[in-house]
């Protein structure tokens, strides 16, 4: 494990900690303020950065983008859910 991976895991968790409000406020109150352009352009970069650090075999970074970038899409999905 590459100090990399650990810089890059350690910015993904606050990432990820910085999401988890969104997602409970759009479940709570079923309005997403974020719009549709942003969501996809997001959680297609991150799926994207997935492969690039899977390549460079940094696992832990991998994980975590994987899962910060399946939450942008969980707000894209409640946000057509919600029909926004």
């Amino acid at each position: 494990m590459s100090w990399q991976d650990i810089l890059l895991t350690i910015v993904t968790a606050g990432f990820i900690y910085a999401l988890i409000p969104q997602i409970k406020d759009t479940i709570n109150y079923k309005r997403v303020g974020i719009n549709n352009q942003t969501l996809i352009i997001t959680f297609i970069g991150l799926y994207t950065s997935c492969i690039v650090y899977g390549s460079l075999y940094y696992w832990i970074s991998f994980a975590m983008t994987l899962t910060t970038a399946s939450l942008w899409l969980t707000l894209f999905i409640l946000k057509l859910k919600y029909k926004q």
